[in-house]
């Protein structure tokens, strides 16, 4: 039994496999077939039966047919040309950003460092300022020292006495001061004769 079953199932796979082989050569065909051939309907006119062409017309289709191929590359063509224009347009507007950026950046320097002159020279000026005001303080200082002593105030004013004390030496007289409090005061020789 067992025997016999597999018989069976041998020979069903056997069928199933040369069936499959078939179809698989018929599709192969049939996609030949739609490669090689072309549809020669000139005319446009729908015709089920058999058509017939003679010499021109079928010279007259080739020429509909290059027509259509050269169509068909003149726009592949054209297709490869809007690219390689767009890819230079791209590349040129990439370039023109690159140098606005350049530029930008420059601007952007030249303001910082005009700034920073401007800063400079603020602070130079408050600085100058700064001395000016301290000079001029010191200066009014000096002025009202000089012109406008300040008096001080005296509790108890003391009276200096002069005391001429005569020194006898050799052949001259030498006359010396003294203040009260001791301290001998010299007479500038211009004055002494």
């Amino acid at each position: 039994m067992l025997f016999k079953a597999n018989e069976c199932l041998a020979a069903q796979h056997a069928v199933d496999e040369h069936t499959k082989q078939g179809l698989i050569e018929t599709v192969k065909d049939e996609k030949k077939k739609r490669q090689c051939g072309k549809k020669l309907n000139v005319l446009g006119e729908e015709n089920h039966g058999p058509q017939f062409f003679s010499p021109a017309t079928i010279k007259h289709a080739q020429n509909i047919q290059a027509a259509k191929t050269a169509e068909v590359e003149a726009e592949k063509a054209w297709i490869a040309s809007n690219k390689i224009a767009n890819a230079e347009k791209k590349a040129r507007r990439e370039v023109e950003k690159a140098e606005k950026a350049l530029q930008h950046q420059l601007v952007k320097e030249a303001k910082a460092q005009i700034a920073a002159e401007k800063k400079a020279r603020k602070e130079a000026q408050k600085l100058l300022n700064q001395q000016a005001k301290v000079t001029s303080k010191v200066m009014m200082k000096k002025k009202t020292t000089v012109k406008y002593p300040k008096k001080a105030t005296v509790v108890q004013k003391k009276s200096v006495q002069f005391a001429e004390v005569a020194a006898m030496g050799g052949s001259s007289e030498i006359v010396r001061r003294v203040t009260f409090t001791g301290q001998c005061i010299k007479t500038p020789q211009c004055f002494m004769q």
